[in-house]
């Protein structure tokens, strides 16, 4: 199996856990409670190894960015959770970010993360003159004609065999790369709608 094939193969075994860890969750557990779901389920799974700490965010939470976040004993789950797993499978480095809404506005929340993600993966297959900067733009762009605010500084970053310091290698204003370098990219949208926030992620493919 080559390098596509495996990394692509690892990351549906990551969505699997991902799923299976939503799939517990009930209306009014804390972020504590949800947390330690994760933890066993990981465990389940044979997931011995992370890259980057296990995030469960509920509600306000939702808006925060980036993955340093401490579960709370009093905040519970009432509309939205988001689950993001950077985890380690038969050496591979794997990266699931998805929301789940439990409200009708946060499930629309959660689907347009979504749609965009997969929007903006589309126009960077399909156009290779798209820079990771410029893609961060039409990132920008699509979240506030869909009347949200992008969250954060950037919206991905390149991924590889575990260890990696590729990832360190953005989707940012800042990037000055003229195209999105050969191999394992994540593109990441975070929106923010009111007093919650939406995360989806995705795997693709530069060539």
């Amino acid at each position: 199996m080559g390098y596509v094939e495996t990394q692509k193969a690892k990351q549906l075994v990551g969505w699997q856990i991902l799923d299976s860890i939503a799939a517990r969750f009930d209306l009014g557990m804390t972020e504590v409670e949800a947390f330690k779901v994760a933890e066993e389920q990981l465990k389940k799974f044979g997931v011995a190894q992370v890259w980057h700490p296990t995030v469960v965010k509920f509600e306000e939470a939702t808006v925060l960015p980036g993955v340093r976040h401490k579960p709370s004993n009093l905040r519970k789950l009432e509309s939205i959770a988001y689950i993001d797993l950077g985890v380690v499978i038969g050496g591979v480095e794997v990266d699931c970010g998805k929301s789940f809404g439990f409200t009708d506005q946060a499930r629309r929340l959660a689907s347009d993360a979504e749609k965009i993600c997969h929007a903006m993966i589309t126009r960077i297959l399909q156009d290779s003159s798209i820079s990771p900067s410029k893609s961060y733009s039409q990132y920008l762009e699509l979240a506030e004609s869909a009347g949200y605010r992008a969250v954060g500084k950037t919206a991905g970053h390149r991924l590889g065999p575990y260890p990696t310091k590729k990832k360190e290698t953005k989707i940012s204003a800042s990037d000055a790369s003229s195209s999105f370098e050969s191999g394992a990219w994540m593109f990441e949208v975070h929106l923010s709608s009111r007093a919650i926030g939406a995360f989806h992620e995705e795997l693709f493919f530069a060539t």
